[in-house]
């Protein structure tokens, strides 16, 4: 389902590799960080493999995913740690290509990547997603789950995209287009996607991955 390409490593993750991640992702910020339907949480970890991953951890939960840190959950990478200041809590995410947890944190910060290894496999949600419940807080707009479906298929057909597309994303920063081409996108077409992390030749790197199409968004 996704493949990570990065000048340090390449990683592949199945659709179910990437349900038990979401899984224990979900079950740890639910049970180990209380977060509940309706919170805010801020996520920033890059075009890394991660990134899907707890993004889908935090729809899981019915969480609003937000892109200001302030006074909320933050979920971020080492080198991210500064953006999220102001946070109620920071969770660490290792940039690792294996997931290994980061060494000699802040004690002010937690080892997500250590302590999600903790966390079930199986993931049982509180309730069902409604059409109209929020799912995302970009600035001053608020997205429901009817509106993110909608951009998903909007975009699946301009790009058309099916089932057995192979799609490469890289430079995507922006809350929104992250939401949409880590998880909404891969989740309902149910094809294929290749994060592009700091790769500077995406040309020939799509033709070693054998990409159908290319997303570059600044």
């Amino acid at each position: 389902m996704y493949t990570w390409v990065s000048n340090v490593g390449r990683i592949e993750l199945s659709g179910t590799t990437f349900l038990n991640g979401v899984s224990k992702a979900a079950n740890m910020m639910r049970d180990g960080l209380d977060a509940e339907a309706g919170d805010d949480v801020f996520i920033d970890l890059g075009n890394h493999w991660q990134s899907p991953v707890w993004i889908g951890a935090a729809l899981s939960v019915q969480a609003v995913i937000t892109s200001q840190p302030e006074n909320v959950l933050a979920v971020v990478s080492r080198d991210s740690v500064n953006d999220a200041q102001g946070s109620r809590r920071i969770v660490v995410i290792s940039r690792d290509p294996f997931g290994m947890p980061e060494k000699n944190l802040d004690a002010a910060v937690i080892n997500g990547s250590l302590e999600v290894r903790g966390f079930g496999d199986v993931f049982s949600p509180m309730g069902s997603f409604q059409d109209i419940d929020p799912v995302l807080r970009n600035a001053e707009s608020v997205r429901c789950l009817s509106e993110l479906r909608e951009t998903a298929a909007s975009l699946i057909e301009s790009h058309n995209i099916v089932t057995s597309s192979r799609i490469a994303v890289a430079g995507i920063t922006d809350l929104l287009d992250r939401a949409m081409w880590h998880v909404v996108i891969p989740v309902i077409a149910q094809c294929s996607v290749v994060l592009l992390d700091g790769i500077e030749d995406h040309a020939k790197t799509c033709e070693v991955e054998q990409v159908d199409r290319l997303v570059v968004i600044d």
